[in-house]
């Protein structure tokens, strides 16, 4: 018994150390992956949107300031796909706008009212 309670903190150590590892792995993993693919521009129109505010951190002056990150989900013609947005662009979108979305990878690059740009692949 005492040899179990003794493996257990290195145990431990190595399972974290080894998710940490995981997560870095597939973020650098997706990067690349996204830097590799083409961009694409394609017919969409933007579903739904939504903002998810978190704690966020505190300020100089030890007042805690929420943080914002914002989505919008888009209906193309191979399937629903979201996206984060910057505030900039989560404000110049309103649900139901139809227009051309660009994305290159898992990583969205633009959406453009009205036809202002041309259709090339599929997402």
């Amino acid at each position: 018994m005492e040899f179990l309670k003794e493996l257990i903190a290195p145990l431990i150590f190595l399972a974290a150390a080894g998710l940490f590892l995981w997560t870095a792995v597939g973020s650098v993993q997706s990067l690349v992956e996204n830097k590799r693919s083409p961009a694409k521009t394609v017919k969409a129109r933007v579903a739904s949107k939504r903002a998810e505010v978190g704690d966020g951190e505190f300020s100089k002056t030890g007042v805690r300031r929420g943080k914002a990150v914002y989505f919008a989900v888009f209906e193309t013609d191979s399937g629903e796909c979201e996206f984060s947005l910057s505030k900039q662009e989560f404000d110049g979108i309103e649900e139901n706008d139809e227009g051309y979305l660009t994305a290159r990878g898992s990583r969205f690059l633009g959406f453009e009212r009205d036809g202002l740009l041309k259709k090339d692949d599929d997402l």
